[in-house]
């Protein structure tokens, strides 16, 4: 992947199926979502006891954890 949004093959497919796993795990529920080349859009409904705060922690730690460990040639274009 570059900064140029040239993604390995499968990696959008793994991106949505990751962000749902994570929603599941935290309760959350995805009602829609956007992936443009470097960024990610979610609209999620949840329990009011989350902040909009905790839930983008939620989404970007466990995801980036699992995408550096599945490609990790991600590492080398953003780090």
């Amino acid at each position: 992947m570059n900064r140029l949004g040239l993604k390995p093959r499968g990696f959008l497919d793994d991106v949505r199926e990751l962000f749902g796993e994570i929603a599941d795990h935290f309760g959350h529920e995805i009602l829609a979502s956007e992936i443009p080349d470097d960024y990610v859009h979610l609209f999620v409904q949840t329990d009011p006891k989350h902040s909009p705060a905790n839930i983008a922690r939620q989404f970007k730690s466990y995801s980036a954890k699992h995408l550096l460990d599945w490609y990790p040639e991600i590492r080398e274009s953003y780090f």
